[in-house]
């Protein structure tokens, strides 16, 4: 928010006896004096202070009572069990302060506005499937987590699927399959519909279609400014390429509009190989890029891995349609295979597959690169791997593996699509082989080696690449270890233009107006021409949070109580001097009384309304969070003209949410 909501002083203390000197005690808070707020039975108790270092247990407690049923706090049943949908144990082992489970792209946008009033820390979670710590989980902060956000509605004309950024992409692609359609998306079943987008997302019909963020017709984004936009090619058009490979760095995402086409069964499955065959597997999949265009629908994964004291080889092949053995594969199905698992299948059953072979609750890291194609440099990068495995093998629960992918000349003609992605590769580059080592492990304490071991492989491998000629700047930010530097591989112009669009004012908005729906009837405590000031579900949270009702505005502070605080103001809760924000014993916690529910003090000569809208950005930020909680849009503030000092409010007349001063 952008008046910042900050624990009171703690020198004298003020205690106001009666309703006039309370407004009379106004003036005197937020200047160093400890406050007071008033007890159930009408006494005055002294608040207290709260530290700057808590700033995230009192996002945490504001949250738990704004949206207690999604807000689970560190150590409950329901946090404990989120902490174990993660993949990687890094992720697991790490423990925000408290999770949030948004049911909106509102509440995400409430949730955002709390956050950055506190100056708590956040990271945000779709599936998390990444790997190290701080991906999606964060130390001590708060995690927003999309699991909520989980609806899957198909167009009327199926040529576009509303996916919400919290499925994982087996929900997506079991709904989808009955109705014999498919998008561009994951091919591990239990990844998330939003890292992987963000970053790029290799599909087994990217040979058709491209990337999974070269598929995206339009984001639905919360930005910086919690306001909420739909980013197309059209509405927005810098955003929307920086959303395509640009990451979560430019707001949260909330829902991806897919394009949508026919897919029925196809063929696919993996096949493994003794390492005597590494010769033969890396020459057939040289041949494969370099003949891809020839058959767009055929994809192709090589990979060599370490298990039980023996090196292995393997394939992952997969085809669009329900063809066996096609013959863009003869050269690798005629290598004599140890085991085979290929098939006619749906897309969900070969995603599920692949999830069997990558299993959560081991330690995981992920290092790659990207080189130009040569069977003589793929050899010398599996030697690399043997070398670098040979030190570490003796680790416990080790299962280390080297992975080859092509980036075809025919995935690579699709980023260029709706003004292009930003990833920065032209098709005149392709194709490309992408690398990367992955690695699971069971003990912390190899994880220094086992990192070490990583990325000595990458570095040794692009000096390989480099002495070859046959080096390329692309790093895949999917596969990226912590360190790795994803923007500087999608070449300095593109970098620049992400760093611009980052830095302008992306959504920013009228501080005074949402041009959003009125409708707040069901909200409303009460409306027609009066006032409607109470404190409701947003004072509570606040007091629970230790802000004890201290709201600072303009250098002064409006202090809150829990409860009626003099007959006369209890008998006229809504209206008595134009000033309510007084609560009924006990604290509710329901929709009616929060819309309009913050009164603030505005003194000197900048009035509350001033010109530039800034000063009203507060109002519009509680309608937000009201809006959230009663799960109806934010009503519509509208200026007023008044230059004066008071007291300002939210009210209702005649249709539209005000905002006004009263101090009479």
């Amino acid at each position: 928010m952008t008046a910042a909501l900050r624990s009171l002083g703690n020198a004298a203390t003020t205690t106001p006896s009666t309703f006039d000197e309370l407004l009379d005690s106004l003036g005197s808070l937020g200047q160093g004096k400890e406050v007071t707020t008033f007890s159930s039975n009408g006494h005055l108790v002294t608040a207290g202070t709260t530290s700057a270092g808590s700033s995230c247990a009192r996002t945490c407690n504001l949250l738990s009572t704004i949206f207690p049923n999604t807000t689970s706090q560190i150590g409950s049943p329901s946090y404990n069990q989120q902490e174990t949908t993660y993949w990687s144990n890094q992720q697991a082992e790490t423990q925000p302060t408290c999770r949030i489970q948004p049911q909106s792209a509102l509440q995400v946008s409430a949730s955002l506005l709390i956050t950055k009033s506190f100056n708590c820390q956040f990271a945000v979670k779709s599936g998390g499937h990444a790997m190290f710590a701080g991906a999606s989980n964060i130390q001590d902060g708060l995690t927003i987590d999309l699991a909520n956000l989980n609806q899957i509605q198909v167009s009327q004309d199926k040529t576009l699927t509303h996916v919400g950024a919290g499925n994982r992409w087996v929900d997506v692609y079991s709904q989808l399959d009955q109705q014999q359609l498919s998008v561009i998306g994951g091919r591990v079943a239990g990844i998330g519909v939003g890292g992987l987008t963000l970053g790029g997302g290799i599909s087994f019909f990217s040979g058709r279609h491209g990337l999974a963020c070269d598929n995206v017709r339009n984001y639905e984004v919360v930005l910086a400014n919690a306001s909420i936009a739909n980013v197309n090619h059209t509405s927005y058009p810098d955003l929307y390429f920086a959303l395509r490979g640009g990451g979560n760095n430019f707001g949260i995402v909330t829902r991806f509009d897919l394009e949508t086409f026919p897919q029925g069964p196809m063929w696919g499955g993996a096949r493994t190989y003794p390492i005597t065959a590494a010769a033969s597997l890396i020459s057939a999949f040289d041949n494969f890029a370099a003949n891809s265009p020839s058959d767009p629908d055929a994809a192709l994964i090589l990979a060599f891995y370490y298990y039980n004291g023996t090196y292995y080889g393997s394939t992952d092949m997969e085809y669009a349609h329900a063809v066996v053995d096609p013959a863009i594969f003869r050269e690798l199905t005629g290598v004599t295979s140890l085991a085979s698992t290929t098939r006619i299948a749906n897309l969900t059953d070969l995603t599920l597959e692949f999830e069997a072979s990558n299993p959560s609750g081991f330690r995981e890291t992920y290092f790659t690169a990207t080189f130009k194609p040569s069977a003589v440099l793929e050899r010398e990068i599996l030697d690399i791997y043997i070398g670098e495995v040979e030190g570490i093998k003796d680790a416990e629960g080790l299962l280390p593996a080297v992975v080859f992918q092509p980036i075809t000349k025919d995935v690579i003609s699709y980023f260029s699509k709706n003004g292009g992605n930003a990833l920065g590769i032209a098709e005149s580059d392709g194709p490309l082989i992408l690398v990367d080592i992955a690695i699971s492990w069971s003990s912390p304490s190899d994880d220094d080696r086992i990192m070490a071991a990583a990325s000595s492989f990458i570095d040794r491998s692009t000096a390989a690449a480099k002495g070859m000629g046959l080096d390329y700047k692309f790093i895949y930010q999917n596969y990226a270890a912590q360190g790795q530097d994803v923007f500087d591989g999608y070449g300095e112009a593109n970098k620049q233009r992400l760093i611009e669009i980052s830095e302008n004012s992306i959504g920013s908005t009228d501080a005074t107006v949402i041009d959003l729906a009125e409708d707040l009837a069901e909200c409303r405590m009460w409306g027609g021409d009066g006032w409607n000031l109470a404190f409701g579900q947003l004072a509570c949270g606040f007091l629970n949070a230790g802000l004890f009702g201290g709201l600072e505005a303009a250098g002064k502070v409006w202090l809150g109580s829990w409860v009626e605080l003099l007959p006369q103001a209890a008998a006229h809760p809504a209206r008595t001097r134009g000033v309510s924000g007084l609560l009924s014993p006990p604290c509710r916690v329901d929709c009616a009384p929060l819309i309009g529910s913050i009164l603030m003090v505005s003194v000197g000569a900048e009035p509350m309304m001033s010109d530039d809208g800034g000063r009203c950005m507060l109002q519009k930020e509680v309608a937000q969070i009201a809006a959230a909680i009663c799960k109806k849009d934010p009503p519509q503030l509208i200026r007023t003209e008044s230059g004066r000092a008071g007291l300002y409010s939210t009210f209702w007349r005649k249709g539209n949410w005000y905002l006004n001063e009263s101090v009479q």
